[in-house]
């Protein structure tokens, strides 16, 4: 059945676009936009960290717009096309268009362990416009955006060693960009990203410390996955649970898994199933999210089941897992979820050929594994018909 387009963020910025930040305060899809454009790829158009020396200065949407290079930052295949639509409709409305963006960074390694991540974060600026309702038009505030997975497998193996490992080396990665922000510009501050890149928000938020717990205003995670539970009773994330804002699609695949004591926010998505997880298909009407009273029963099952699959495993039995998936799809000789999906009988040729490689041990551990899996899955079937 084909769903009916539905007005999205790019529908808010034709609709509201006209507004500036002292007309209409900033918003959760203000926010959800400032966590998609952290998706573009700034490198060589916006300034990073710098000594006393250099004087590069922050650079706003509309002076990348005129920059000849501006193509490079939609150089992806598949979101490309809707990024370039995005970023035109924010760098030539007057709500986006002077605020400026800086300390951008990029980091990918393939290395083992400590040394296996995908980071990416920006910093906005909102000036001379509120923020929040009551706050001053004279009020200076950043908001920190964290970049979720991108294209990189690697990125994609570092959110599957979330299940065993806190904090994994984006975790870390976060944190000290948050703090070097921080320390860098006085006054209130807003953080956020969508999938692990609102992870990295709650994470760093978290852990920074109660003298910079008490500048966030705000923590925003747009689908972003949980953490185990004992990292939620720490008193760093107690402290700042009132503050996180966690939105997620109706039926969240992402959002909803490892243990999470947020209220999440479930709103509508014109996205089919792993699809509702892109922000570009979540349904905004009259400047706001169409919010929903809670999770669909079947995303409800399919993570309580995931959750109850990752619990009943140890952490040498997560990594072992994740270990293995990430051998085997590497075996495809790719980098990138793109490339794998290059010449796809060559890439599948080489991962069954993995498949088959493995020892007797590896290949009883796996069967024991999704055995688990599928048992938690009926099991929860189960008592949720009752």
């Amino acid at each position: 059945m084909r769903i009916r387009k539905q007005p999205n963020m790019l529908s808010y910025l034709r609709e509201y676009g006209g507004y500036s930040f002292a007309e209409r305060p900033f918003s959760e899809t203000d926010s959800l936009i400032l966590a998609q454009l952290a998706y573009l790829k700034y490198e060589g158009l916006v300034p990073g960290f710098r000594g006393e020396r250099k004087a590069a200065k922050p650079i706003s949407f509309r002076e990348l717009a005129a920059n000849p290079l501006r193509d490079k930052m939609f150089a992806d295949p598949v979101y490309g096309k809707k990024y370039a639509r995005l970023f035109g409709l924010v760098s030539g409305c007057r709500r986006f268009k002077e605020l400026k963006a800086d300390y951008f960074v990029n980091i990918v390694s393939q290395g083992g362990g400590e040394r296996e991540i995908q980071f990416s974060a920006i910093t906005f600026f909102l000036e001379g416009g509120r923020w929040k309702e009551g706050a001053r038009s004279s009020d200076r505030c950043v908001y920190v955006a964290f970049r979720g997975t991108d294209e990189n497998l690697i990125g994609w193996k570092e959110d599957l060693n979330m299940s065993y490992m806190t904090p994994v080396p984006s975790q870390k990665a976060a944190l000290a960009y948050f703090r070097k922000v921080a320390s860098l510009h006085d006054g209130p501050i807003l953080i956020g990203g969508h999938s692990k890149g609102g992870n990295l928000a709650v994470f760093a938020a978290a852990v920074c410390g109660l003298r910079l717990q008490n500048r966030i205003q705000r923590v925003y995670s747009f689908d972003g996955p949980g953490f185990p539970g004992d990292f939620c009773r720490t008193q760093g994330y107690r402290r700042i649970a009132g503050k996180i804002c966690k939105i997620v699609p109706a039926y969240s695949m992402i959002g909803m898994v490892l243990q999470n004591q947020i209220s999440a926010y479930p709103v509508e998505s014109m996205g089919r199933g792993i699809f509702q997880h892109d922000m570009f298909h979540w349904i905004i009407k009259d400047g706001d999210f169409c919010y929903r009273k809670g999770i669909y029963l079947r995303a409800v099952r399919r993570m309580r089941a995931v959750n109850a699959w990752i619990s009943s495993l140890s952490v040498g039995e997560r990594q072992d897992f994740v270990n293995i998936v990430y051998d085997i799809l590497s075996s495809a000789d790719a980098k990138t979820i793109y490339e794998l999906s290059k010449k796809p009988l060559r890439r599948l040729r080489s991962i069954a050929k993995a498949v088959r490689g493995l020892d007797r041990t590896a290949k009883n551990f796996m069967k024991s594994v999704w055995k688990r899996f599928f048992r938690a899955y009926f099991q929860v079937r189960t008592r949720t018909r009752k």
